[in-house]
């Protein structure tokens, strides 16, 4: 499951980085679509280690179904520009992030307070960075998006090391 996550976290960043540093048209068109389906990947890669390692059983089985099925789907809709809206992306995002709170209590039982602490963080830097990514009201949003992604993404890094320890 940790294995997952690390894979997913690598595509994201490489995928993040090489749209952001091309400037061909072409390459950056592809490299947007790549990099926006990449954070459904991750969203998928994150639940994994927690689903199989942490849950298990049905309930843990059922949510990553549930997760991975809904992170396919919107990569091929990504790829056939079908959610084109950044509001329809981060519906999607938010509502897959924060799926797990559906099984709160076993995963409470199960996890660490500090991987809970870690986690809860985690999810917390991304839910608030959206704001960044959907404002244009200073010059670096954008930026202080990818910021809260690191933020997150470390934190995640970290109760994934809590969970499978």
């Amino acid at each position: 499951g940790a294995s997952v996550f690390l894979f997913a976290m690598f595509v994201l960043f490489l995928t993040s980085t090489l749209y952001h540093g091309l400037t061909f048209p072409t390459a950056k068109r592809i490299f947007r679509v790549l990099d926006h389906g990449a954070i459904f990947l991750l969203i998928a890669g994150t639940y994994t280690p927690f689903t199989l390692g942490v849950l298990r059983g049905s309930i843990g089985w059922t949510i990553f179904g549930v997760v991975w099925g809904l992170a396919l789907l919107g990569i091929v809709l990504k790829a056939t520009n079908k959610l084109w809206h950044p509001f329809l992306s981060n519906a999607i995002y938010l509502g897959m992030g924060w799926m797990i709170v559906i099984a709160a209590r076993p995963f409470w039982e199960q996890l660490s307070g500090w991987g809970m602490a870690w986690l809860l963080g985690g999810g917390l830097a991304y839910s608030g960075g959206i704001y960044f990514y959907n404002t244009r009201c200073f010059r670096y949003a954008h930026s202080v998006w990818h910021l809260c992604v690191m933020i997150g993404a470390a934190a995640h890094y970290f109760a994934v090391l809590s969970a499978v320890r």
